[in-house]
């Protein structure tokens, strides 16, 4: 799925509650930035890009320079939702967490970059597409009392089994 309303540009911030909506194929989506007040960077560390017990110097002061930052709260953890609705009912939504956002390295002069949230926000909105179609074509079924078709197509949204 691609958005066009989303506009994040390298140099941008992301917020806490950030949202957008869009039409699509008949569904109302609305797409949102939330902190994620779960995710830690101790989550991450063994093993992980922020190792502190690095082995290479350099890397391990940058690792050092990632943590004081993140301790400074320069950089955050988020999560990005998509709610999908279709006719003012909520059919469908899905999540993804632990997203880096507003992420600089100021010793070295690296801008933000939170583009990456344009594409998780896509990948977001196709699983929440697709959760809601199970659940319209259940509701379908349910209402004609007939069993929902075993496997449900990805096509158009406005196909119904047996179309």
């Amino acid at each position: 799925m691609t958005i066009k309303n989303i506009d994040i540009k390298r140099g941008d911030t992301v917020h806490d509650g950030e949202s957008w909506s869009w039409d699509e194929d008949g569904y109302q989506f609305i797409a949102q930035i939330r902190r994620d007040d779960q995710a830690s960077m101790d989550d991450f560390e063994d093993g992980c890009c922020y190792d502190q017990n690095d082995k290479n110097l350099q890397r391990r002061a940058l690792n050092r320079a990632i943590k004081n930052a993140y301790d400074r709260n320069e950089w955050d953890y988020y999560g990005v939702t998509v709610a999908v609705r279709r006719c003012g009912v909520l059919l469908g939504e899905d999540s993804l967490w632990g997203v880096e956002g507003n992420f600089t390295y100021k010793k070295m002069d690296t801008p933000i970059n939170n583009t990456h949230f344009i594409e998780m926000i896509e990948e977001v909105a196709d699983m929440a597409k697709h959760t809601a179609r199970t659940k319209l074509f259940e509701l379908q079924a349910s209402l004609l009392n007939v069993s929902p078709p075993a496997k449900i197509p990805l096509g158009n949204a406005s196909e119904t089994p047996g179309q």
